[in-house]
């Protein structure tokens, strides 16, 4: 047994050993908690509290299409939207089942980089038939400090998922051209393999330009004619599969979301021609010098015409050697041009402010270390203990910064403090600082953060000179103007939660006037004025200009506003007119008006289809308890005592606790027969001290009732003192207490 595993170790010790590394350094990440707002909303709270029937519903409510779309308003102005058919749904499975449980959410993200890792060894094996250069390629790529975003941020597990089918899909198909079997199950598997990854993760698009490559590079000997004619034929069907993939996502994303201006043809051909090559040049420092490691890329990269002509001056010497290396090793030249190959999808996908990210530059630095370490294996092969004392040397300095990468990101704070300190601009040291004053538990730590974060905003504005700036950078909102405004926008909300009232409106009229030119912003500013006024109670003033805010930017959730201002005003026709428009569009972040509407529905229209509509979808948009009362209460109304029941129990599901829910719980039980456990549910909601205490008391009515009948004196009397404690005037339990 002894003898098996030895040999074991010493015919893999290739792939044993990198992923044993990477796990030893990453574990410590299986400690930790979730690090970013996004991750405490998206996990905590949208889909884990929903039965999987709920979920199934949502989905079919919400993401249907597979649509998702995100704007980081303060970063940049482009959307950010994603197709992903399959891995929309899988999300859903995922949340569900790991119930916001960290350690699993990190163990997946921990599982999935192993396996890419594993499928990494193999493909580098394969090719260059040296353990060492696949050993030391893989291990370098698993522990590099740029992926330690992909592994360790809880929502990221698509891009270590997309890593290994993508790995896996080149080590397949090598195995099938080393034995001579390229045959009907070959093409039929790489076309199930790159339909099923690019519906589960949009990154991998290029996968069938990197089978081509690959087949074409690993049969390099034997390139003919016959043989060009075969690879194509093989790798054909691939470039369908992405073809229709992208004539359905475009109709899909459009139609969806109205974007056919986030996807003109000459705003895809600026990005390809003008950002692609300076996102490349920053990627390519990240991976050869992982020095300034941040979530916060974008203030690294610098933007412009010179750093362009440089960067494009980098693109063609990387190009020339790369075909430069053709004679000496067909191979270098195939991990230069695939590390170019891989990195394209992030560039174009995704928006700017993320796409220089570095979890955007995951799989395809793999390609770029196998090329460092063939040539650097090629060059010392004969020095071998010289060339291992390096390859060690660099693994243990990229695992040192991978460590101390990890600890950065333990926890918000942590997060949060490290982009701060690596911030190169005032204007995202005060961004940060603002996120890092929102995550604290000290009210005082948190005021005196939020004072900092606006003095170093306002230190920004005074020193920012106002231009205009290149056309691109204004599209992008990158553009000083653009950045003086979003430091004026965070400042008068920094304003507003320390209660400087006076101070924030004055902002909020300052930057109104500097933002003319720039719609988005100037939405974004009556917006907040209209907020503003609306609290003071000038519901007038911010009826107007919540409209026009409404009017330079469609948005749902400015409908509902606008409902509310007319009902604060009185005006019930147009309340009820712009709640009907903001209940047209169902998403995740239009979530307010559908209860709203399905009250007045209810009470004012006697509409109780269309109300429980309204509910229904109310439970499944929203994090609250309410809509499940409400809906309940309604079906109980109309008799529907079975759905009452099970919408109910599915609210008790995401709700356990909450006192209305277990009420309406024992009320329908005694109803359905279910007696002992009814009365269960009404002592516990007459015993909970936070109930409200007209629930508590009704509920408590209603059990001693059933215990009168039941002749339990002893427990009438308790009950009947207990209600009397809570209301001593309740009329019902006094005449009880003098009988």
């Amino acid at each position: 047994m002894i003898t098996k595993i030895k040999l074991f170790i010493k015919e893999y010790y290739f792939v044993i050993v990198p992923i044993l590394i990477t796990c030893l350094i990453y574990s410590v990440s299986l400690t930790f908690g979730f690090r970013n707002f996004d991750e405490d909303v998206l996990i905590e709270s949208i889909y884990q509290n929903k039965t999987i029937e709920e979920l199934f519903e949502k989905y079919l409510l919400v993401h249907v299409k597979s649509v998702t779309e995100a704007h980081g308003f303060i970063f940049s102005s482009i959307k950010n939207v994603h197709f992903s058919p399959l891995g929309t749904p899988l999300h859903y499975l995922i949340c569900f089942l790991f119930k916001a449980n960290p350690f699993l959410f990190h163990l997946l993200g921990l599982i999935l980089h192993s396996l890419a890792i594993y499928n990494l060894a193999f493909l580098f094996y394969a090719f260059f038939s040296i353990k060492l250069v696949a050993l030391f390629s893989s291990l370098l790529w698993g522990i590099h400090p740029v992926n330690v975003e992909s592994v360790i941020w809880a929502t990221n597990w698509a891009s270590p998922l997309g890593a290994t089918l993508y790995f896996y899909t080149l080590r397949k198909l090598i195995a099938s051209l080393s034995k001579e079997q390229v045959s009907k199950q070959l093409t039929i598997f790489l076309i199930t393999i790159t339909t099923l990854q690019i519906l589960f993760v949009e990154y991998n698009i290029t996968i069938p330009i990197a089978i081509f490559l690959t087949s074409y590079f690993y049969l390099k000997k034997e390139i003919n004619k016959k043989a060009i004619h075969s690879l194509l034929l093989l790798s054909c069907p691939t470039f369908i599969i992405i073809c229709l993939y992208f004539i359905i996502r475009f109709f899909t994303t459009t139609n969806n979301l109205n974007l056919a201006t986030q996807y003109s043809l000459s705003n895809f051909i600026e990005r390809i021609c003008y950002i692609t090559p300076q996102t490349f040049f920053h990627n390519l420092q990240l991976t050869l010098l992982p020095i300034n490691l941040t979530i916060d890329q974008l203030d690294l990269l610098n933007i412009g015409h010179i750093t362009y002509l440089k960067s494009l001056l980098t693109i063609v010497i990387f190009s020339i050697l790369a075909f430069s290396f053709k004679k000496h090793s067909l191979l270098i030249t195939y991990g230069m041009v695939m590390y170019f190959v891989c990195l394209l999808p992030f560039l174009q996908i995704i928006p700017l402010y993320s796409l220089v990210a570095e979890r955007y530059n995951y799989f395809s630095s793999a390609f770029l270390i196998l090329v460092i370490v063939y040539l650097l294996r090629s060059y010392l092969k004969n020095k071998i203990i010289f060339l291992i004392s390096i390859l060690l040397l660099v693994s243990f300095a990229a695992g040192t910064r991978s460590l101390f990468r990890i600890y950065d990101w333990e926890n918000s704070q942590t997060l949060f403090l490290s982009t701060i300190n690596s911030s190169k601009s005032l204007f995202k040291k005060g961004i940060w600082t603002y996120n890092l004053a929102l995550c604290q538990d000290s009210e005082e730590t948190e005021k005196e953060l939020l004072l900092l974060a606006d003095n170093l905003l306002k230190v920004f504005i005074q020193n920012t000179a106002q231009d205009t700036g290149s056309q691109k950078l204004q599209y992008y909102g990158l553009d000083n103007n653009s950045l003086i405004l979003k430091a004026y926008l965070r400042s008068a909300k920094i304003n507003s939660l320390l209660g400087n009232k006076t101070e924030e409106y004055k902002i909020l009229k300052k930057v109104l006037e500097l933002s003319m030119s720039n719609p988005t912003l100037q939405s974004e500013i009556y917006k907040s004025l209209a907020t503003f006024h609306f609290e003071g109670g000038d519901f007038k003033q911010a009826l107007a200009l919540y409209k026009k805010s409404h009017k330079l930017i469609s948005d749902p959730t400015l409908n509902y506003a606008i409902a509310v201002c007319h009902l604060k005003l009185g005006d019930l026709g147009n309340y009820e007119h712009y709640l009907k428009k903001a209940t047209s569009e169902i998403s995740l972040k239009n979530t307010k008006p559908f209860k709203t509407y399905g009250q007045f529905l209810e009470l004012n229209k006697s509409d109780f289809k269309e109300a429980e509509r309204m509910y229904k979808i109310a439970t499944l948009l929203e994090d609250d308890p309410i809509p499940y009362t409400l809906l309940a209460t309604l079906q109980l109304k109309q008799n529907k005592i079975n759905e009452a029941f099970q919408t109910v129990k599915r609210g008790l599901y995401s709700f356990p606790k909450h006192p209305s829910l277990i009420y309406l719980n024992g009320v329908i039980s005694i109803n359905k027969g279910k007696k002992e456990a009814g009365k269960a549910d009404l002592e516990r909601v007459l015993r909970d001290n936070i109930a409200e205490n007209n629930l508590r008391v009704e509920a408590g009515n209603i059990l001693v009732n059933i215990l009168l009948s039941e002749n339990n004196v002893e427990k009438v009397k308790e009950y009947n003192k207990l209600i009397l404690e809570i209301d001593p005037n309740n009329t019902e339990a006094l005449s009880r207490h003098l009988l």
